[in-house]
């Protein structure tokens, strides 16, 4: 819009702080304690990118790295024929929150998004992120100016990115206040205040 409108603004989406209805163990996905763990939650179709993102998971994934996906789709067979033993496919959950908090990075190859939601209820969790370098996936990552959010990849360079990320320190309650912070419907709303205010 921008390159149309020159003067237009934005409010970024927010979030209430996201609570699970039920408690998972990592035991109960058969994942380590020890062991760091990707999670995916969507559907798992072409655009979303399942299929690839599993395919290159599988190639560049270390002994103590797991991926947990939730959701179903057309490209389900797909994934489940390319998925090794660190590849856990859940199907469909209700209650997603409950496996991001037995997760630590939140991954997403998709070819295009909005300002997503479950980016969002990502880092709410505390979950670093690893992202498709789309320009909203980006745009989260680089808010993070103080805190480290994770990284973005191109089709190119995700082994490149993983070791990246496995080189940082992902710090959970930071991570969390950063989302309160910025990207909470708290912070929503005080920008859409802020707007009228200024009409």
């Amino acid at each position: 819009m921008k390159r149309h409108l020159p003067n237009a603004s934005f409010i970024r989406n927010g979030i209430k702080p996201v609570q699970a209805h039920s408690v998972i163990a990592r035991a109960e996905v058969d994942v380590p304690e020890d062991a760091c763990v990707f999670l995916y939650a969507g559907v798992l179709n072409s655009r979303k990118n399942t299929v690839w993102l599993i395919d290159n998971f599988v190639q560049y994934h270390e002994g103590d790295e797991y991926l947990l996906v939730l959701g179903k789709g057309e490209k389900e067979a797909e994934c489940k024929a390319k998925a090794d033993d660190h590849v856990r496919m859940l199907g469909f959950q209700t209650d997603p929150i409950a496996y991001m908090n037995i997760s630590d990075v939140y991954v997403s190859a998709s070819k295009s998004e909005g300002f997503s939601i479950s980016v969002l209820e990502a880092l709410s969790c505390g979950l670093g992120l690893f992202l498709s370098d789309i320009p909203s996936h980006c745009e989260v990552v680089e808010m993070g100016q103080d805190v480290y959010l994770g990284e973005t990849f191109s089709p190119d360079d995700f082994e490149v990115k993983l070791k990246a990320l496995r080189e940082r320190k992902i710090n959970k309650s930071a991570i969390k206040a950063f989302q309160e912070k910025e990207l909470s419907a708290k912070s929503m709303a005080a920008g859409y205040q802020k707007r009228y205010e200024e009409q």
